[in-house]
């Protein structure tokens, strides 16, 4: 047999194993039951239509989606509940933008007597060269105040639980100051007053938080403040003719009328003080400050806000009654264009009506800040506002009143020309400032100009005798200000408020409060003609561009603050929580 024979014999055997295989294979597919067709729910389901199929308990589907907030997986939503609120306040546009140099720092917390907060609370200044600044608790009732100047302070705090009350807080200059406002249930407070004599004094006047509630004394000298929010260090002054207007802080709990009315001290015998200003360079009245030469403890804390920025009569004279006797009073007197000859009177007046004396000349000097306001054209605007403020008012101020320095507990810091001077300019836009009071080596100054429907604008002025010109544009509502979240997360519809007014869906449409009159209504309407908010609310377009201090809260919960946001062109404002 050849070698190709034997190699076909041997693979015929292997051939023909693998076509016995084939066969079996072939036989078990054809012998096998066809598969059941599925049923008809599972078929519907499969193609996610609706029907019987999604009643099938063998298969339940899921739970319907509850009316909630959706966000990326991992994202939380805003805290709070509820629609956003976002408070705009427009500080106007220009250069420089920064803060005055202020150093002190307010903060802590706002809580119940139990220790609960009251997140939401707002807590605003009252009074003095920040007045109307104002800050929002948070969750926790945190809240905090910077920029600060340093001296005492009245807290107006408003919560969502309890009425209004005012508080006074002294801010110190080097470190941070930290007041936890506790506020309480209301209870009714009774209180004698007696006059100078120790007799009990009817007709008196008791002020709680300077005058948000009062009553008068009886023929027995009692008064009845009805409700009265309780805390620790309750304001209360007491103002009755021919005495001394003096203030007390007051512990008010429930067992205060347990031994009956609150007796306090006799009020002190007040003395006049006549303050006369022979002649001045025209322009708006001269103004009086009087504030103690040194102050220290004693049973009571004298109202001294009231002999503060007081102008004189057309006559040039002001007669400050009731003034304290205890005290060397040192008194100046400012103008926004003129010094005082001379810069300073101090007098000690007698109890009783013989009035003590001050006389003062207020005159030109060499030293001013000069110029005009105007429009686009060049043409003067009549009537434009200035207020020329110092940098570094706390400097100042610790130059022009050492004393304070000492105790100053009680005595809010004024705000002298040297601090802020207000002026409007002529017919022509000329406008004047003397600034040869102004304490050297104290820091530079910064004029501010503004005028309705028109863009404000800011000018540092570092040295005098400058002639200066300010154009104010006419406001063109260009500006657009987005919410947005840049985590991905959700954001709820948004209210927006100009200035304290909503914004409408519709330019025009928001309206104004009612009493607003004058330039402040002007100027509120020409902010507002444009400015509209979109359907959900996370979009407002024209705004004036400059900078706006922003608040934005949820159901009372604040989300974010800034005291200086700048919106040009189309802004946009990251609510992504900070994690």
């Amino acid at each position: 047999m050849t070698g190709g024979s034997r190699r076909g014999v041997l693979f015929l055997p292997w051939l023909l194993v693998v076509l016995g295989l084939l066969v079996v294979a072939l036989a078990v597919l054809l012998l096998a039951p066809a598969p059941e067709p599925l049923p008809q729910s599972e078929t519907l389901r499969s193609l996610g239509s609706p029907g019987e199929a999604d009643a099938d308990v063998s298969n339940p589907p899921a739970a319907p989606l509850a009316p909630a907030e959706l966000s990326a997986a991992g994202v939380p939503p805003l805290p709070g509940e509820g629609d956003l609120r976002v408070e705009l306040r427009f500080r106007g546009a220009g250069e420089p933008w920064e803060l005055p140099d202020l150093p002190g720092v307010l903060t802590g917390t706002v809580r119940t007597v139990a220790g609960e907060p009251l997140p939401g609370a707002r807590l605003t200044l009252v009074g003095g060269l920040q007045d109307g600044r104002f800050t929002v608790a948070d969750a926790e009732g945190r809240y905090r105040f910077d920029h600060l100047l340093p001296g005492t302070v009245f807290v107006r705090v408003v919560s969502p639980r309890h009425p209004p009350v005012e508080r006074m807080q002294r801010v110190l200059a080097r470190a941070a100051t930290r007041r936890d406002f506790v506020l309480a249930d209301t209870q009714p407070v009774e209180i004698r007053v007696l006059d100078h004599e120790g007799k009990p004094l009817a007709g008196a006047e008791v002020l709680e938080s300077r005058g948000l509630r009062s009553a008068r004394t009886d023929d027995e000298g009692v008064a009845v403040l009805a409700d009265v929010p309780g805390g620790p260090r309750v304001v209360v002054d007491l103002r009755a003719e021919g005495h001394v207007p003096v203030r007390y802080q007051l512990n008010v709990h429930p067992g205060l009328l347990a031994h009956g009315p609150v007796e306090l001290p006799p009020l002190p015998q007040g003395g006049t003080l006549r303050v006369r200003v022979r002649s001045w360079p025209g322009g708006p009245p001269p103004r009086v400050t009087v504030v103690p030469r040194a102050t220290g403890p004693g049973p009571f804390l004298p109202a001294w806000e009231l002999w503060q920025d007081v102008p004189v009569g057309r006559e040039g004279l002001v007669t400050l009654e009731d003034v304290p006797t205890t005290h060397l009073l040192d008194v100046r007197v400012f103008h926004p264009s003129g010094v005082a000859d001379p810069v300073q009177r101090s007098v000690r007046p007698n109890p009783g009506r013989s009035p003590a004396l001050a006389t003062f000349t207020v005159r030109s000097r060499v030293a001013d800040v000069s110029g005009r306001v105007v429009d686009e054209s060049g043409r003067g605007l009549p009537g434009a506002r200035l207020v020329l403020e110092a940098l570094r008012p706390a400097a100042v101020l610790a130059r022009l009143y050492p004393g304070l320095a000492e105790a100053p507990t009680a005595v809010p810091m004024p705000v002298p020309g040297p601090v802020r001077r207000l002026l409007r300019t002529e017919a022509d836009g000329a406008f004047r400032f003397a600034v040869a009071d102004h304490p050297q080596g104290t820091g530079p100054l910064v004029l501010t100009a503004s005028a309705p429907g028109r863009v404000p604008q800011r000018v540092l002025v570092r040295t005098a005798n400058r002639r200066l010109t300010l154009t104010l544009p006419p406001v063109a509502p260009d500006a657009a200000l987005t919410l947005v979240r840049r985590d991905g997360g959700t954001l709820p519809t948004a209210r927006w408020f100009l200035d304290g007014v909503e914004i409408a869906a519709e330019p025009g449409g928001s309206e104004l409060p009612e009493g607003l009159e004058g330039e402040a209504r002007d100027w509120l309407a020409a902010l507002l003609a444009a400015a509209r908010r979109s359907p959900d609310g996370q979009r407002v377009t024209g705004l004036a561009p400059g900078v706006y201090e922003v608040v934005v809260l949820r159901g009372g919960v604040p989300l974010g603050q800034w005291e200086a946001f700048e919106v040009r062109g189309d802004a946009t404002l990251d609510l992504s929580p900070v994690r």
